[in-house]
């Protein structure tokens, strides 16, 4: 069921004020068209009656337009500012004063058929019609105003219809008729009126209420963006310190495993630094803050501190990198060379990211030239993943990646290609991709630059030339050291020692692999590499894989031994958090590690779980399925589970809870708290079997404070 909207609470005061108005304007507009058309008519009928009778008439009428017009002037002086009462008064006057009007107008038809004149009484009679309609078309608005003072005009009318001129009474039904249309149509008209004034107050407060929250809505934004700038500002300050202090750290006498831990600090301060620069562009280019400097720059120079700066990355993966420009790019250019190199390390870094195996190739070509300047068009074109035709739609949109699985499984803000875009059209360029799923992408960007006024060494030759180019890192089969036979026993136990702690998931194969390292590379030079690497990502099925070609196969019956009564498994995409849970839960517990979903399925399904750490964020499967999965499997039924995630809002941890889990642990973490809780857990879990908890699950490496007992 439709609802009327609720009447403006001044409607009918503003009503009155409008229409007051309207109909005040209107009539002191007319008195020149009264005096005018009154003039003429005197002349008109002058021969057909006395000119006594004609002045008699017209002069009044005259001198009324007058009148109305100084009423209608005091009227609109004081209409605006005029309360409920005030504006009863000014009706009240407006009202005298047509009424006196019209009472005068009603008149005509007497002067004019005083003596039976019949077609001068019609002429009269016609004369206000007339008027009546057009006082209808000023004032109707006004709907007493008009009513009375139509009655009252047409009423002489009608008065001497009826009275003088018996034997033309239909003249006098005529004029009753047209009374009552008029008086229906004014009360239409007011209605309309009305209803369009109801209308403009409804869209004016529309408008104000927009007004209001778009200024609301700018200066959250700008607050939004200076607080996203003073904060990164605040930030930058002690990653500097972890940045500094990790490098002089690793300049002084460590441990192995010391050294490790200070590396992956300084990897993900790396990663911190990177994320605060893109928030930091972003605020700026949001809050309208970021310029562009115009500056002479050499773009072969640029291009080969992009290839610097990247070329490990593609060599790590495997991936070929090339940067070519054409023979008719002018070598020096002027503009921004720092915000160009911003737009070409997003794309770059994009494209490693997402190309498993292949080529990078960035290409520079010449778009248009002037004499003034030049637009260039730079090219990156990969062999990755791919974008279907939606995810091309809001690649550049800000947060946005092609799903959830690309944020899970690749990481990233999705700011990176948002501020190329903006970056771009700063530089009065456009951006875009061509692409399509599995047969990679090509991103390219056009920006325009200006040339030096100073002349510079221009290249001879008009053929492409390519600047720099990194290739995979194909190394020549070498030749083993030959292994004595006490050294290949040696190894080839530890290669199915190593098998058996792969295949039972056991973090432990990573000491196991340190520990017999050498042995190991002499036993697989061509595989060790691809195997070191798949176990230190955790990633057992790879690992398993790779031995498996070498030959090792474990046993059945092998099972890892267990140093500790209980088992805790940790499911986490990230090999750094699965490093630092693994080393943190060791010295407590027999622990198993998982970098997937499906791999924490085969993990329960085929050993003893005593508890389970389960991240959210993870590709393919995220936590909550595999929550529900472990919870379906028989064996899992009375195993806690702990959501240890960054996914943190209070429905992610309402809904993690709904699913089953025990807990919701968010990070960062405190080492205290994650021992705590699972001990408590733990406990609990021995407590409802109705067995006594093993006191050597309680962890003693680290003090807890009162802060972090579980809540």
């Amino acid at each position: 069921m439709s609802t009327q909207p609720a009447p403006h609470p001044n409607l009918d005061t503003e009503t009155a004020r409008e229409s007051l108005r309207l109909h005040a304007r209107q009539a002191s507009g007319s008195r020149v068209s009264i005096w005018v058309l009154f003039s003429l008519i005197m002349v008109a009928v002058h021969q057909a009656i006395p000119a006594w009778r004609a002045l008699g008439w017209g002069l009044p009428m005259l001198a009324v337009a007058q009148y109305i017009h100084v009423q209608c002037l005091f009227i609109l002086e004081r209409v605006d500012s005029a309360d409920a009462e005030e504006l009863r008064q000014l009706h009240g006057r407006m009202l005298r004063t047509t009424v006196t009007h019209q009472a005068l107008m009603g008149t005509t038809v007497w002067w004019f058929g005083l003596q039976h004149e019949f077609e001068l009484a019609l002429v009269g009679t016609a004369l206000q019609l007339i008027y009546t309609g057009a006082a209808m078309a000023n004032g109707a608005v006004n709907v007493r105003t008009f009513i009375i003072g139509t009655w009252v005009n047409l009423g002489a009318a009608m008065a001497y219809w009826f009275l003088l001129e018996t034997h033309r009474w239909p003249v006098g039904l005529a004029l009753l008729g047209a009374a009552f249309v008029m008086s229906k149509m004014s009360k239409n008209m007011a209605e309309g009126f009305k209803d369009s004034l109801r209308m403009r107050f409804e869209n004016n407060e529309l408008l104000k209420r927009l007004a209001e929250e778009k200024r609301v809505a700018e200066e959250a934004t700008a607050f939004k963006s200076r607080f996203l700038a003073n904060v990164s500002h605040e930030i930058r300050t002690p990653v500097s310190a972890i940045l500094g202090m990790c490098y002089l750290t690793l300049k002084t006498e460590l441990t192995a495993k010391q050294r490790h831990y200070v590396q992956i600090v300084l990897q993900s301060s790396e990663h911190l630094s990177k994320l605060l620069n893109q928030v930091l562009d972003f605020s700026k280019i949001e809050a309208s803050m970021l310029t562009l400097d115009r500056d002479p720059f050499s773009l072969k120079q640029m291009l080969e501190q992009v290839h610097a700066q990247h070329g490990a990355l593609a060599h790590a993966k495997n991936l070929t990198l090339s940067l070519a420009v054409d023979g008719d790019v002018p070598p020096i250019v002027v503009g921004d060379a720092l915000r160009l190199r911003e737009i070409l390390t997003n794309y770059v870094s994009n494209a490693i990211k997402f190309t498993p195996s292949g080529s990078i190739d960035v290409h520079v070509s010449l778009k248009n030239r002037t004499n003034a300047g030049v637009e260039l068009k730079f090219d990156v074109k990969d062999t990755g993943i791919g974008l279907d035709a939606k995810q091309i739609g809001y690649v550049f949109d800000s947060f946005q990646q092609a799903d959830a699985s690309t944020t899970r499984e690749y990481g990233g803000t999705g700011l990176g290609l948002a501020i190329a875009k903006n970056l771009a059209e700063m530089m009065n360029g456009a951006v875009g991709v061509i692409s399509a799923p599995g047969q990679g992408s090509t991103f390219w960007f056009t920006a325009q630059f200006d040339l030096p006024t100073t002349d510079t060494p221009e290249k001879s030759e008009e053929t492409a030339a390519i600047l720099l180019t990194t290739h995979p890192p194909f190394k020549a089969a070498q030749s083993a050291p030959a292994l004595s036979d006490a050294d290949l026993a040696v190894a080839r136990q530890a290669a199915a020692e190593l098998s058996r702690l792969v295949a039972a998931s056991d973090p432990a194969a990573l000491s196991k692999l340190g520990q017999h390292a050498d042995l190991l590379r002499a036993l697989w030079p061509h595989a060790f590499a691809g195997i070191d690497a798949a176990i230190r990502q955790f990633d057992w099925d790879a690992a398993e894989n790779l031995l498996a070609e070498q030959g090792c196969m474990p046993e059945k019956s092998d099972a890892a031994p267990q140093i500790h009564p209980l088992t805790v498994l940790t499911v986490d995409d990230n090999p750094v958090n699965i490093t630092l849970m693994v080393d943190l839960l060791t010295p407590h517990y027999n622990v198993r590690a998982a970098s997937s979903g499906q791999r924490a399925l085969h993990i329960a399904q085929t050993q003893h779980i005593d508890l389970v750490l389960l991240d959210v964020m993870m590709p393919v499967m995220d936590g909550y399925e595999v929550c529900k999965r472990l919870q379906a499997l028989p064996t899992m039924t009375a195993c806690p589970i702990l959501f240890l995630t960054a996914k943190n809002q209070i429905e992610d941890m309402e809904y993690g809870l709904q699913l089953g889990a025990q807990d919701y642990i968010a990070k960062p973490i405190s080492p205290p708290l994650v021992l705590k809780r699972i001990e408590t857990h733990l406990t609990l879990r021995a407590l409802k079997a109705g067995a006594e908890p093993s006191h050597d699950c309680a962890p003693t490496a680290s003090p807890c404070r009162a802060s972090d007992l579980p809540d």
